[in-house]
């Protein structure tokens, strides 16, 4: 191949990416008739409705806190500014990109509504506030999954996108009652009522869910999460306390976010709207309590709080259309779940969740669009999507509306991750996904946000300056051996620094003799040079080729020594 090919291929792979994903975006931009609808239910214009719905929207985004300390106490201390700050910017980019344009989408593309032009009605108001913080909740997602890697400019794109184009096409076919395929499903095609999700385990969850799952994929794991031998590597949480106070947090903003969707005070169903969720909550947090001590003779910390939170991710979408009974069997079966599914993605698909997201909302907001047409007891939801009688599921008589779940559930996942695989890809090209290897060891922190996230020491005191004084050069070399470099050839680099962490790291057998003889002389790596002083140059190389040609499975790798100028 000659030199200019390259890029001609990488420009040709571009360009078709870019078509992939304009047809994607033009399909679901296009598929729903174009008219006035309702926006996610009707909202009374009377002045206790409309403070009942403001309310419900200021407990969601408290919840905001809940993630930002889940997602924090999870993560090392060297990302924890990082991680904090993207919970704080994914609301501000993400407030304006639904202002701008991801409102008037979902409301059944009302082009008068872009950017909230004129003088909208308070209901018009109320529900553009109240549906933000649900797309807000989305958008947030993903930053546990990609956390600590993550570059910061892709990740403020993203915010955009997520709020521009991801989540209001498909909020639109869920909850425009009127004009969305999905919730029309009942009318046009005989399936139950149309795809029913109350809360959101589909439009919210599920749609943040796959986001984060392929978001997480191309990324790739956190330097020293695997092994060269597939084997994972504990990474763990810097502050336990501040994760588990996150989930009681989420657990509380999580009666606005259910009870919130009924748009009514004083409606029957928020009662059990209300119960339901706590049932569910409790059911999945004791469950995965159990299921963990069985597993591993004592209860874990992280999935007694994933599991609480699968419990609610699961029964948002039926909290209003089943009994008490099936929400904790729902909650219990999302607590278990959720176990089951993190140690699935790691271990076997080989992904790195940091907080476990792709498990608690995409997997389990699967589970709950499911449990909705399993469950649903058909005393609630009379009209619901022009369809008269109540809302019931298969153990109830009407296999159709299971059907209709389904039916969106494939929607769900046909649209989010195509459409957010192309938008990573072109975001990848053009501007990059994941900071350099050296940033990420150094962490985040400091040389993408030039803060540091705990401040230890107290700069007041002299002795502390003096003590904490940044290294200089040493005037001296520290010993009088000979500097030389060797270059290895024939492996990936990206493969090439999996294999040389896993071999830094602490693990449960003794490093490689190859190893010993080379880590005690090495001094810098650079790419796929490795600078040494002291030793022997050919044992040095020798040992070296043969460290990586263990980890290389095959492919010819050839070290040369290249003698210092």
């Amino acid at each position: 191949m000659s030199v200019g090919q390259a890029p001609n291929r990488r420009y040709t792979t571009l360009k078709r990416g870019a078509v992939v994903f304009l047809a994607a975006l033009t399909l679901g931009l296009a598929y729903p008739s174009i008219g006035r609808a309702a926006t996610a239910g009707e909202a009374d214009s009377s002045g206790v409705n409309l403070e009942w719905t403001l309310l419900a929207g200021f407990l969601v985004f408290f919840m905001q806190v809940g993630f930002a300390m889940l997602e924090t106490g999870m993560v090392r201390v060297k990302n924890v500014t990082h991680t904090m700050a993207m919970n704080i910017v994914v609301f501000a980019a993400g407030t304006l990109g639904f202002w701008l344009c991801g409102y008037a989408i979902q409301s059944g593309f009302r082009w008068e509504l872009l950017c909230l032009r004129g003088n909208p009605a308070p209901a018009v108001l109320a529900l553009f506030f109240f549906h933000l913080m649900y797309m807000d909740t989305a958008a947030t997602i993903p930053t546990g999954a990609m956390a600590e890697r993550w570059r910061f400019l892709p990740f403020v794109i993203f915010a955009l996108f997520m709020s521009m184009i991801l989540y209001p096409v498909y909020a639109q076919w869920v909850w425009d009652h009127e004009h969305g395929w999905l919730a029309r499903l009942g009318v046009t095609m005989g399936l139950g009522h149309g795809h029913v999700d109350f809360a959101g385990s589909s439009v919210v969850h599920m749609v943040g869910g796959g986001a984060a799952l392929v978001g997480a994929y191309l990324i790739g794991p956190r330097l020293g999460k695997f092994r060269h031998d597939g084997r994972t590597n504990p990474l763990p949480a810097h502050n336990v306390p501040m994760y588990m106070a996150g989930a009681l947090i989420l657990t509380f903003g999580w009666f606005g976010f259910n009870t919130g969707a009924a748009l009514m005070v004083g409606d029957a169903v928020s009662a059990r709207v209300a119960v339901n969720t706590i049932l569910a909550c409790a059911a999945g947090a004791f469950a995965s309590m159990t299921y963990t001590w069985i597993l591993y003779k004592k209860p874990d910390a992280s999935f007694l709080c994933n599991g609480a939170l699968a419990g609610l991710v699961a029964i948002t979408a039926g909290c209003a259309y089943v009994v008490p009974t099936a929400a904790v069997l729902i909650g219990a079966a999302a607590g278990i779940l959720v176990i089951g599914s993190c140690l699935t993605v790691e271990r076997v698909l080989k992904i790195d969740d940091p907080v476990g997201a792709i498990s608690v909302h995409g997997v389990n907001g699967a589970w709950g669009v499911l449990a909705l047409g399993l469950f649903a007891d058909g005393t609630q939801g009379d009209g619901l999507n022009g369809v008269p009688g109540g809302v019931a599921g298969l153990f109830y008589g009407n296999p159709s509306q299971l059907a209709a779940e389904a039916i969106g559930l494939s929607a769900n996942l046909l649209w989010v991750l195509p459409v957010t695989l192309v938008f990573f890809l072109i975001t990848k090209r053009l501007v990059g996904l994941r900071v350099m290897p050296m940033v990420e060891l150094q962490g985040l922190d400091v040389p993408e946000l030039g803060t540091v996230g705990y401040q230890i020491e107290d700069p007041k005191f002299s002795e502390n300056r003096y003590r904490y004084a940044d290294p200089r050069p040493a005037s001296v070399p520290p010993n009088l051996g000979k500097v030389f470099t060797i270059q290895v050839e024939g492996i990936d680099l990206d493969v090439m620094r999996k294999i040389w962490s896993d071999h830094c790291q602490i693990g449960d057998r003794p490093p490689m003799s190859e190893f010993k003889a080379v880590y005690p002389y090495m001094t810098t790596v650079r790419e796929n040079r490795f600078r040494f002083r002291g030793g022997e140059p050919e044992t040095v190389r020798t040992s070296l080729e043969r460290l990586f040609q263990e980890g290389a499975r095959g492919s010819p790798v050839k070290a040369r020594v290249e003698e210092a100028p």
